[in-house]
């Protein structure tokens, strides 16, 4: 069902990695969206953002620097309930690699991994044997994906089963033979490799047919699921191995230096190949649009900005600066690549992500291509004082926050009480100025989701710490922590189900946040 931006509706973003139920224990899975679909519907959200899912090798935990723009990550893949798999192979699997109930407050990715990693090539050899070699209706189902996947599946499997074969290491580092793409690989090296290709093919089909039954689950309840495109991939990824010709690897991506840093930021990620890019009519754009659009119902462009000038740094000698350099260029290629992800999405919503400083053009593009664009509250200001979140523009989206900033329970303990004076001299809220030297509670809480709620904007969408008023982030951007991409859900979603929706005193119950919702015209 296409999501209609001129009805307003209300949402919330969470990891997948952070849900938890009774089956998945360690890190969230899949299946685990449909569970938590029932649970958002019943505080009235009917949009879920999830953050990145595409896979993120063996040793990355940040889901914006991955090995794939296009691969679910295996580490979300459920075995509970396989007909290949007894539970307790599943149990024991977990128990091998360390992981016990005791020890599943933040997700630990190496040991999850390789409970996993055991457990899909036991599924994989199973299913070969009982599946393809009497070409069931499975089997058939498994055939039809690799093909009609082909374009993105065969150069992943390749490069993650080589990538195994020489322990771990960055194709960079890969023989000659190996490292200037799929297209220079010796056959009788693939024949090699089958069983390790033929494991990474399969993990993912399974992922497919698990993440088609969420979504089906979600589309049933009425809830619309929302993705995130990361602006790029790792530089040791299947995608740049794959494709060297369209990015350039002499050089790196980051943001220019702003309020936030005096230095800029370098992200250490490769460079586009614009140029090269523009001559192959931005084909692989064009297929990460579609593949989005087969996963999700609207997807997030990740620093959109970087569309139409990217901040680049060159890796040896030179200054950093944009590229392309001048206006008139920036604005045809920001222009043209969202076109061409528009074209290429299937119906599929595009939203883009124009936080920090944006030239004009970009907003007056997007608004053009009728893409919505974001408002956080927190950062629409006039000097001190808020703007008026039921000014914001129809074709936006109207945020708390993001999964990089603190959660209201910090932010708002963080103003200055003028500040908090500002906020409560919001038109909606100026009955209650009574409220501006509170410190967070529930009465704050409510007054924060209301305004957003009654935003003009199309979408209000909040973090879940946001939504439930807990304090815990999921990272700080530019630490190294094992806090970052970690938190989990204090509790499973039946415990959570149960006893509603609040899990600080200082946060507003389910039935609370659907009034709020429902009083706010919001679907």
């Amino acid at each position: 069902m296409p999501l209609n931006f001129k009805e307003k509706r209300a949402g919330v973003i969470v990891p997948l990695f952070s849900l938890r139920t009774r089956n998945s224990p360690f890190i969230g899975e899949i299946p685990d969206l449909a569970q938590a679909g029932e649970w958002f519907a019943s505080m009235g959200q009917t949009v879920i953002q999830v953050l990145p899912i595409f896979d993120m090798g063996d040793f990355e935990t940040s889901p914006y620097s991955a090995v794939s723009a296009f691969a679910i990550d295996p580490v979300y893949l459920s075995f509970s309930g396989l007909p290949e798999l007894g539970e307790d192979e599943v149990g024991k699997a977990f128990s091998d690699a360390g992981l016990s109930a005791g020890n599943c407050e933040r997700v630990d990715y190496k040991a999850v991994r390789v409970a996993k990693k055991s457990l899909l090539a036991s599924v994989a050899e199973r299913f070969k044997k009982n599946e393809l070699v009497h070409l069931t209706q499975k089997g058939r189902r498994f055939k039809e994906f690799c093909v009609s996947q082909q374009q993105w599946l065969d150069p992943y499997c390749l490069y993650s089963a080589l990538k195994e074969s020489n322990n771990h290491a960055g194709w960079e580092d890969w023989s000659e033979g190996q490292k200037h793409g799929p297209l220079c690989i010796d056959s009788s090296l693939v024949e090699q490799m089958e069983n390790r290709i033929f494991v990474h093919r399969f993990g993912q089909w399974l992922a497919h047919e698990q993440w088609l039954s969420a979504r089906a689950e979600l589309s049933r309840q009425g809830i619309f699921l929302m993705g995130d495109l990361p602006f790029t991939v790792s530089r040791d990824s299947a995608d740049v191995w794959a494709h060297q010709d369209l990015f350039d690897l002499e050089v790196e991506s980051g943001a220019p230096p702003d309020q936030y840093s005096n230095t800029g930021q370098n992200w250490g990620l490769p460079g586009y190949n614009w140029n090269k890019m523009q001559q192959d009519d931005y084909s692989w754009f064009r297929a990460r649009a579609a593949r989005a659009s087969d996963l999700f119902d609207l997807f997030r462009v990740d620093h959109v900005v970087g569309m139409f000038r990217t901040w680049t740094i060159p890796r040896l000698n030179g200054k950093p600066h944009f590229r392309p350099s001048n206006k008139k260029s920036q604005e045809e290629q920001g222009k043209a690549v969202l076109l061409a992800m528009r074209d290429a999405s299937k119906g599929g919503a595009i939203v883009a992500e124009d936080l920090g400083v944006i030239p004009d053009f970009v907003r007056e593009c997007m608004a053009g291509l009728e893409i919505p664009g974001y408002k956080v509250l927190r950062w629409e200001r006039d000097g001190d004082a808020f703007k008026d979140p039921a000014r914001y523009p129809v074709l936006s989206i109207a945020a708390s926050g993001n999964h990089d900033t603190e959660p209201l329970a910090i932010w708002w303990e963080m103003l200055s009480e003028n500040e908090k004076r500002l906020f409560f001299n919001l038109p909606l809220l100026k009955g209650r100025s009574d409220s501006a030297g509170l410190g967070f509670c529930r009465k704050v809480h409510e007054s924060i989701l209301e305004v957003l709620y009654k935003s003009g904007s199309c979408l209000a969408i909040m973090p879940i710490q946001d939504l439930l008023a807990v304090p815990d982030r999921i990272n700080v951007p530019g630490t190294s922590s094992r806090e970052n991409w970690t938190w989990r859900l204090p509790g499973t979603i039946e415990d959570l189900v149960s006893m509603g929706a609040a899990l600080s005193e200082n946060g507003v119950d389910r039935e609370t946040l659907k009034r709020m919702v429902q009083e706010s015209g919001r679907l």
